[in-house]
């Protein structure tokens, strides 16, 4: 004898269950895009527990073209770490 209430109740949860899994297709989509059109910088972090001194050590190593292209689009003018003209200024614009 087939179960009406059963039958609803496995439909309802398929139902549930495409739902998810259209929302994590679209989610997909969507990380996708970013990555296509949104741009990605690469550094390494290494946090560090000094028991003698009771303190955090914070290590962070950037990408030294990454670091040039942000600032150079931050303070609108051109930064070169090689060859920089003014190293003073270079120094400010970096803190």
């Amino acid at each position: 004898m087939l179960n009406y209430k059963d039958l609803d109740q496995n439909i309802h949860n398929l139902q549930q269950i495409s739902g998810i899994m259209f929302y994590n297709y679209i989610f997909s989509v969507f990380l996708i895009f970013q990555g296509l059109f949104h741009p990605f910088y690469i550094s390494l972090t290494e946090i560090k527990y000094n028991s003698k001194e009771s303190s955090l050590e914070i290590s962070q190593k950037i990408f030294w073209d990454d670091l040039e292209a942000e600032l150079t689009e931050l303070h609108k003018v051109k930064i070169d770490f090689l060859k920089p003209k003014d190293k003073a200024d270079l120094d400010r614009k970096l803190k």
